[in-house]
């Protein structure tokens, strides 16, 4: 139980603000506690921002080492109704051919009229998917035309089809069934619903092409995505004329792709040198100032200078700068990329390669599991933790003494407080004599 202050009820003393002045000398130990807490925190936090950026670093290092790292090409069209993308594994090549048909929908409309949502529609419906011989019973409950809607919407992934109530005029409604898929095999039959018998009002249908030479390539979508080795295209229009794909190397992209791995370097040391650099204008140390882990991945990086294939990489636009950060010119490397096609294939892929190298530093600081950044952040975690029970164990400390200085304290005002008593009992009897 607490003690209750007497605050200068006798002595006329300030006896809560004593205690508290007490116990604030008492707690400098744990201030200090705090204060590393705090520190260790901030290192934890600067530790995984940096522990980001190498993980961000490897990802870029192991993308330019795949086999189409530095085989990136464009694809481009004569026709504004046919885009074409060009993705992993492309290569130069050219198709020419016109657009015969897009690719559609089949869609089924009931002759039946109904005047309202609640009009009466079937209570049996069944559809049957094209290629399979067995319906598809679907319970509509009331078989209300909004019942039959929802049905079948409800079941719409399992069946293929959705279904909808369009209201052609005021308190005039028809029934409509649809394919959720283009294509010509995602058709579909109704079975139930008056009208839907015979041949749809659209039917479902492929895109199809025809090239130069004569034959045709299908697709259930209008997107062909197969036609081409590494090449997607999407078709939106029917041509007369024909149009041409052409696929060809993008130096541009290239470069990019090169560009961002020596960007991502460049954020690592960036973000190491401002974690642990001098202020001059504060006076102060950065949050891992004296980090000897951030210096290692700092003069890591800047090896990797060194790590060329047999190829000086300044041939290639790579430097490093007197700021230990480096710098990238993409004309140099776009002039080597005809001129040294195969040094810059040595300078920067293999085993001795660039890329390898930082994949490597990235690594070996910055591993998930094993990475020695990774390492630190869990030792300074450790001591989060110690701090924190630490400092646990002084709170309960301090509110024991608070208490015993209170109950002093309050002792001190009733002892007090029996003297005054004493005091006027004989200055009464003085004052009678």
């Amino acid at each position: 139980m607490a003690t209750t202050s007497v605050d200068g009820l006798v002595s006329g003393l300030s006896t809560s603000s004593l205690i508290d002045q007490l116990i604030q000398v008492e707690a400098t130990t744990q201030t200090k506690l705090k204060s590393r807490q705090s520190d260790t925190q901030k290192q934890v936090d600067a530790l995984t921002s940096l522990n980001g950026k190498l993980a961000a670093l490897q990802t870029a290092a192991k993308n330019l080492q795949k086999a189409d790292g530095l085989e990136k090409f464009k694809a481009s069209s004569t026709a504004t109704s046919v885009v074409a993308t060009a993705t992993a594994g492309a290569q130069a090549q050219a198709l020419t051919f016109t657009v015969d048909t897009l690719a559609k929908a089949e869609v089924r409309v009931g002759s039946g009229a109904y005047t309202k949502l609640t009009d009466p529609v079937t209570t049996s419906l069944s559809i049957t998917k094209d290629g399979s011989s067995t319906p598809i019973a679907i319970n509509v409950k009331g078989g209300t035309l909004q019942e039959v809607v929802a049905a079948v919407n409800d079941r719409s992934d399992e069946l293929g089809v959705r279904a909808t109530a369009v209201q052609v005029s005021p308190g005039n409604y028809k029934l409509q069934f649809a394919a959720t898929k283009t294509g010509d095999a995602n058709g579909f039959t109704v079975a139930g619903i008056a009208g839907m018998t015979g041949a749809p009002a659209i039917a479902g249908t492929d895109a199809k092409i025809t090239t130069d030479a004569g034959y045709s390539i299908l697709s259930a979508t209008n997107t062909f995505k197969d036609a081409l080795p590494g090449v997607t295209f999407t078709v939106s229009a029917k041509t007369t004329d024909p149009v041409t794909i052409e696929v060809a190397k993008d130096d541009a992209a290239t470069s990019d792709v090169v560009k961002g791995l020596i960007d991502a370097a460049n954020a690592v040391i960036k973000e190491a040198q401002a974690k642990s650099s001098y202020d001059s204008t504060t006076k102060t140390g950065g949050v891992l100032s004296g980090e000897s882990v951030v210096r290692s991945v700092t003069q890591a990086l800047a090896g990797a200078i060194s790590a060329n294939g047999g190829v000086p990489l300044s041939k290639l636009g790579i430097q490093l700068n007197r700021d230990g950060q480096f710098t990238y010119n993409a004309e140099t490397f776009k002039k080597a990329l005809t001129d040294n096609p195969e040094g810059i294939k040595k300078g920067l892929l293999g085993a001795d390669g660039f890329a390898a190298k930082l994949e490597s530093v990235s690594t070996k600081f910055g591993d998930k599991y094993d990475g020695q950044i990774t390492k630190t952040i869990e030792s300074r975690r450790g001591l989060i933790k110690d701090y924190t029970a630490a400092i646990s164990d002084w709170d309960d400390r301090l509110a024991t003494r608070r208490e015993a200085l209170q109950k002093q304290y309050s002792g001190l005002e009733v002892a007090l407080g029996k003297l005054r008593d004493q005091s006027n009992w004989l200055a009464g009897q003085l004052a009678a004599l």
